[in-house]
């Protein structure tokens, strides 16, 4: 269609004053009933037909009035919330929830009627599924927490070996005599036979692996919390025997380390933090972890302070030998005798030690 002076007059005008090719041609078809395209008006354009003035006019086109133009009217952006309050509001409910569900407790409460002293035995790292683990001597030590009537026991962590694929050692992924699932099964099934006995559980870093799975399931955890009270780091047991209350605060191991004292770790922690209640200290320190027994007691805030490290079941592996001692060593676990008429704690390296003391005492 040719173009009329008009035509070419007007469209130079709408162009100048900052319409679009598009939209001075919607302009000219209502204007003279023709069918300009985009392409019509730049093609005048380019061929010479019509002169721009202005020579930046891409920066001057400011409307169009083609019918077409896109609208949002919904888009999230514009009439989006967030709300930090609320969200906080929110999370304080979703945190209650998952305390109220959670397996762990950082203090546990209990009482023991007795017309005798009682014993507290310490178990750890016990390592079930190892090869080097003496399951021999576990019978025994089973056999002794079910038949001594006075006889309690506390469980500072590691039951299980636990050694996964992709441990930094071989030597002790292969030592293991039980697959990681049979080793669940086995603590389960013995738990059972010493439930009647257990006053807590600690958590134990053998026993969180599990946790490394990718799910931060812990099925050991789970067991353990379902028979005693369980403590996933630093526990404090408030146990009466009768009237008499006596404190301890246990874990696998505590923060510190020393080659000449063994029980630096806890020792530093009743200074530094107490771990009774109220700030106070404890009566009795037990952890695990290191597999060498040791125990201490000396005078702290005018009071008598008892500290316990456990040994281990397990003793004759290649792992255990490399990382922790070459020698093997009578294995059996530190205990405590609580007294039931006035408040005294004897310490001792192994059970049969406290058992027969009591037997000295005529009170077994």
């Amino acid at each position: 269609m040719r173009w009329s002076d008009v035509e070419l007059d007007r469209a130079q005008e709408l162009l100048d004053s900052g319409y679009s090719y598009a939209a001075a041609a919607d302009v000219l078809n209502d204007e003279f009933s023709t069918e300009r395209s985009y392409h019509s008006v730049r093609g005048a354009v380019r061929n010479g037909r019509i002169i721009l003035n202005n020579r930046n006019r891409d920066a001057t086109v400011r409307h169009t009035v083609r019918n077409s133009e896109l609208t949002h009217e919904d888009k999230k952006a514009e009439t989006r919330h967030f709300d930090w309050k609320e969200w906080s509001d929110e999370i304080k409910k979703i945190q209650k929830l998952k305390s109220s569900s959670d397996f762990s407790q950082q203090v546990a409460t209990a009482s023991i009627k007795s017309d005798k002293p009682i014993i507290i035995q310490f178990l750890g790292d016990l390592h079930f599924g190892s090869e080097g683990a003496d399951y021999k001597v576990l019978e025994e030590v089973t056999k002794r927490i079910q038949e001594v009537e006075n006889l309690y026991v506390v469980l500072l962590g590691d039951v299980v070996d636990n050694f996964f694929n992709g441990f930094r050692s071989a030597t002790a992924v292969f030592g293991q005599i039980m697959s990681p699932e049979e080793q669940v099964y086995f603590v389960e099934s013995w738990l059972k036979d010493i439930e009647p006995k257990l006053i807590a559980a600690t958590w134990g870093n053998h026993d969180a692996w599990y946790e490394l799975g990718g799910h931060g399931y812990n099925p050991i955890k789970v067991i353990q919390a379902k028979h005693c009270p369980y403590f996933d780091g630093i526990g404090r047991i408030f146990l009466s025997v009768n009237d008499i209350k006596y404190k301890m605060c246990v874990s696998h191991f505590f923060k510190g380390h020393s080659q000449w004292n063994p029980v630096h770790s806890m020792i530093r922690f009743s200074a530094l933090q107490g771990g009774g209640d109220n700030s106070g200290l404890a009566d009795i320190y037990a952890q695990g972890h290191i597999h060498e027994p040791a125990l201490h007691q000396q005078y702290m805030h005018g009071e008598i302070r008892t500290y316990l490290r456990c040994g281990s079941l397990k003793n004759d592996d290649g792992y255990a030998k490399r990382y922790f001692s070459p020698w093997k060593i009578k294995i059996d676990f530190p205990s405590v005798v609580l007294f039931n008429e006035s408040k005294h704690v004897v310490p001792f390296l192994t059970g049969e030690d406290a058992l027969m003391s009591l037997a000295c005492l005529d009170v077994k």
